[in-house]
């Protein structure tokens, strides 16, 4: 990658500053699922960041990765522990133009890295939106399998 490509880590803090890239995320998601598009489409990245903050005990149990190219944002991974101690990889994005040059990569190994060597977690967890097929193979490259396919009742 000819990029120069750093990665921040932070808290809570940092929440607010991924928004752009978050509604990014939230409208490919709905691209690439139908069934869910309106669903996805209603939710806002404040009614979001609310429930990321209360699902976890303390800012210490949530961490922010955001990659920068020449200073600007291009990707975040949103980990958390929730208080079962199993890290979850909430939300990995990087922006669709610079997808291919390992920021997805960079951002998953860092996430990793906090939940099992700072917070020294018993798992890690993610999901993958069905039909996100590209995300579904680079998990699966990284060492990560489906065990469970979850569902939710379409009203509810």
């Amino acid at each position: 990658m000819n990029d120069p490509l750093d990665i921040i880590s932070g808290s809570t803090e940092l929440l607010d500053r991924i928004a752009p890239l978050w509604e990014q995320q939230r409208d490919y998601h709905a691209s690439v699922n139908a069934t869910w598009a309106r669903t996805m489409r209603a939710i806002t990245f404040p009614k979001r960041r609310d429930e990321l903050v209360s699902s976890v005990r303390s800012p210490a149990d949530f961490r922010v990765h955001i990659a920068l190219v020449d200073g600007v944002d291009v990707g975040y991974a949103i980990s958390i522990v929730p208080p079962n101690n199993a890290g979850v990889i909430e939300s990995l994005f990087v922006r669709e133009d610079l997808r291919g040059r390992r920021i997805g990569e960079r951002l998953l190994h860092a996430a990793i890295a906090w939940l099992r060597d700072e917070r020294k977690t018993s798992k890690i967890t993610l999901s993958v939106l069905i039909g996100n097929d590209a995300a579904l193979r680079f998990y699966e490259r990284h060492g990560f399998a489906a065990r469970t396919t979850q569902m939710q009742l379409l009203d509810g």
